[in-house]
């Protein structure tokens, strides 16, 4: 979807792009073809409160974005925490199915 808008969003100025995590004070820009991902809940699938998080305005350009959703009932992924109560992001992004008894299509 693509999508302008001409008003600013809580937490964002004019010198602001990207997307904003205002429980963290920290807003995130990503270069051209990257992409930002995060989880809403921890290892015990609470609510992660500093995940909430808003668009800044698009002053100038286009802002292109997806959401993906990864739902977690039946991923093994979301239940393997780090000793941290983290999770691995690697793992997450990068999944070696053979480990998790799956097989690609047409492999």
């Amino acid at each position: 979807m693509r999508f302008k808008c001409n008003h600013p969003k809580p937490h964002c100025n004019s010198t602001t792009t990207g997307t904003v995590f205002p429980k963290l004070n920290v807003s995130v820009k990503p270069s051209a073809g990257d992409a930002v991902f995060w989880t809403n809940m921890d290892a015990t699938e609470s609510k992660a409160i500093n995940s909430i998080h808003g668009g800044c305005a698009v002053w100038e350009g286009e802002k292109l974005a997806a959401t993906l959703w990864i739902r977690s009932r039946h991923q093994q992924l979301l239940h393997a925490p780090l000793r941290s109560g983290r999770f691995d992001i690697e793992k997450l992004i990068y999944p070696r199915l053979e480990y998790m008894g799956v097989t690609r299509v047409g492999a």
